[in-house]
Formats: C-alpha cells, structure tokens, sequence
C-alpha cells in the first residue's frame, strides 16, 4: 500500500481533506503534518511515495520541505498546492517534472485524480520523480520570495540569488550571472539550501526566468552531444580491444581466461533477456515502442515520446542526440496551458497544437476517453504525444500518423 503525505497549516482544510480521501483507502494511506518540521519526522520514520504540500506555512515553509527533499528524498515527487497562483503565472510553470502544481481553492476531485495517478504508477517505469531546480526556481517567482539558493551537484557548488521571485544574480567558482545561471540549471542530481536573504543584490541577469530555463536546456544539449563525440573520437584513436583491456585491469596470467569470461557474460545476458522481457509491464513498453517505431520513417524525424497529462514521460523515442525527455516535458505543459486556455474561451477542447521555432518542429496530441481533459478516469486512457521534427517537411504525414498512433497506444496505458 502506498503512503501519501500531505502537508498544510489550514487543520481544518487538512482534516477534512483527510476525511474525503479515506474513500480511496483501498488504494493508499493517507498522512498528514501542520507544518514543514512535523513532515521531516515523518519522512525520516515512514516510507512515503507521494507528497503534497502548501507552500505558505510557519516554521519550516513549503520551499525548505522542497529543498530538504532534493537533499535526503529526491526519488519522492511531489505536488504543490499554492493559493498565491495566477494564470499568467501558471503559464510559466513549464519545467514541471514530475512536480504538479496545483491552485487552491483545490478541487477535490482534481487532487484526488492526480495523486490516484501517481500512486498507480510502477516505479520500473523510470518516469522522473522529485523537483527540479528549475520547477523550485519558478515556485519561487510565483510566490515573489526573495532568497538566495545554493545548489550543490556532486563536488559542485553554485549560488542563485533572488530578489522578490527574480532572478538577478548567479555565481559558480568560476562564472558569474547568466552564464552562471545557465550551468547552474543544467546540473544533474541537484541538491538545494534555501537563505531567505539575497545575499547579493547585483542584478547581472536580464532575461526572464522563462528564457534562462530554456537556454539552460538547449546549452545543456550541446554539451551532451559535445562529450558523445569526444567519447567515439576516443574510442577510435585508443581501438576497442585497448579500452577492454582498461577495463579488465587484468595482467598477462589472467589475459588466457579473458576472452572465456567474456563468453560467460554474454550468455547470462542472453538467458536473462527473456526473462525481463515476459514481464506483463515490460511487454506493454515494448508493444508501446514497437508502435512509435513508425514515426522514423518521416522526414527530419528527430523523436517522438508518450507522457501523462502532468507530464511523466512514459515512453520515448529519440532519434540522434536530442533532449528529447526535457523538451517533451516542456511541450507538454503547453498543450496544458492551451487546453486551459481553449476552455475558457470557450472554444472547446483542445487536442493537438503545433509549436515551430527556428531549430525545430513540436507536435503535441492528447488522447482523453474521459469527458474532462483535467481528469484521469479509471479503465479510460489518458495520454499526450509529443512528436519533435528538426523541419516542416514531414508535418501533413506527421499529423496523419499521429491520430491513428494514439488511438492504438490506448490499449497499453489504461489505468
């Protein structure tokens, strides 16, 4: 059974949140603390999967229970419910992970729909979990806080300094501002300490938090695709049978029974492969990427993935170096936004949109059984498409591909 933590100084809005949920007993365990400290104990004592909190709360906020997750339980994901949101500020909330943000006055239904999500999912899944930097970054401009952060990745150490929810400032121990800032993001395994006072009020950054997220993601890219080509122009230059011989550290005696260990290996992958494979959620990923397998035939096909409508990465697809897990992510969030904004138009609902930018192509596609696009219904599926082309070449056989493509990935992501 799973074990759901929420956390919020209103008791009477706690208790009673607590109450409506025990009708979803048979499904996880409800806990609840008044305040960030209360959550520590508990954290340190129970086994949680799911954590809910507000923001706003004495003693130990919201953004300190965040930062103590990144540091001691940054596999747990987390939702976070704010009565300080707006729409616009909500449109900038697009490196969402697998933290949900969630406006009150809540709807219970809503709530209970996406923690019912998360707890249904397998962990073998892989879908991220914890909150990113990034997410923290934008809670923080959200609730206009003024603080200076520290981030530590590994043996690496950088500073954010914000003033009233803007970034103004960024240090490592060798850069300082944006460049600072974009390094700083795109650091992997992140651990957060939160000072609520900006230590340093020299503002050296322009641009809005929106575009220092995105260049951070597109810097971080090429750097990937940087280190891979340095890795096989290695390979070439050093020969195969050198780096084996590196990794085997073995001396001249051993070298004779190399090549049978090898063989040894070799055939225990073989006869654990299967294995893995026969698993019943192993085949539906395997069915799953067998039907996106028809997407690279289109031109300048660049990647395609499947996420949940908070935007948990299902499965992917990449093709080439793309980023493709962090820019799906992001396109997914704009269909969001969009099918918020369709709605209070009322234009009905949104189902596909097209995002074109001077490098690439995104189409993103819901397909929703249920009537509520906001909403996760139980035996219905409930998923979004993000397909990525590098031109708009392929976009009219793209689109064809894709209604008939979702339909068929229902079957495999019912819950």
């Amino acid at each position: 059974m799973k074990n759901v933590l929420i956390v919020d100084d209103e008791k009477v809005f706690l208790l009673s949140l607590s109450d409506g949920l025990k009708s979803y007993s048979d499904e996880f365990n409800v806990l609840i603390a008044f305040n960030g400290k209360e959550a520590v104990k508990i954290l340190n004592s129970t086994k949680i999967d799911l954590v809910v909190t507000d923001l706003k709360m004495p003693e130990m906020d919201g953004f300190q229970l965040l930062a103590y997750l990144t540091r001691h339980f940054s596999n747990i994901p987390t939702i976070v419910m704010t009565a300080f949101g707006t729409p616009d500020m909500e449109g900038k909330l697009l490196t969402m992970g697998a933290t949900q943000y969630l406006e009150k006055p809540l709807d219970f239904d809503v709530l209970a729909d996406n923690i019912r999500q998360h707890v249904a999912r397998d962990d073998s899944q892989g879908h991220i979990k914890g909150i990113t930097l990034g997410t923290f970054l934008q809670f923080l401009e959200m609730e206009g806080k003024t603080c200076t952060l520290t981030v530590i990745s590994n043996e690496r150490i950088g500073r954010l300094y914000c003033l009233e929810g803007e970034l103004i400032n960024a240090k490592t121990e060798t850069l300082e501002g944006e460049q600072a800032a974009y390094e700083i993001i795109g650091w992997d395994e992140t651990e957060i300490e939160i000072n609520y006072l900006c230590e340093n009020k020299t503002k050296t950054i322009i641009s809005p938090l929106s575009f220092v997220l995105m260049e951070s993601c597109k810097m971080k890219d090429e750097d990937s695709k940087q280190l891979e080509k340095q890795e096989t122009k290695d390979i070439e230059e050093n020969g195969i049978d050198k780096i084996e011989e590196i990794d085997f550290l073995v001396d001249e005696k051993e070298d004779e029974t190399k090549p049978d260990y090898i063989e040894e290996k070799h055939e225990e992958y073989l006869v654990s492969q299967p294995e893995i494979e026969n698993t019943s959620r192993d085949t539906g990923i395997m069915t799953a990427q067998e039907k996106l397998e028809p997407f690279k035939s289109i031109i300048d096909f660049a990647g395609v993935g499947i996420l949940t409508p908070i935007g948990e990465p299902l499965v992917m697809l990449p093709a080439g170096e793309l980023n493709l897990t962090e820019i799906a992510i992001l396109a997914n969030n704009i269909l969001v936004n969009a099918q918020k904004a369709s709605q209070n138009m009322g234009a009905g609902n949104c189902e596909m949109i097209h995002i074109e930018t001077d490098r690439i192509h995104m189409l993103v596609r819901c397909l929703n059984e249920g009537k509520d696009p906001f909403k996760v219904y139980p035996g219905k599926a409930h998923i979004h498409m993000v397909l990525v082309l590098s031109s708009e070449a392929g976009i009219g056989l793209a689109k064809l591909k894709m209604v008939s493509a979702i339909k068929s990935l229902a079957d495999d992501f019912r819950i």
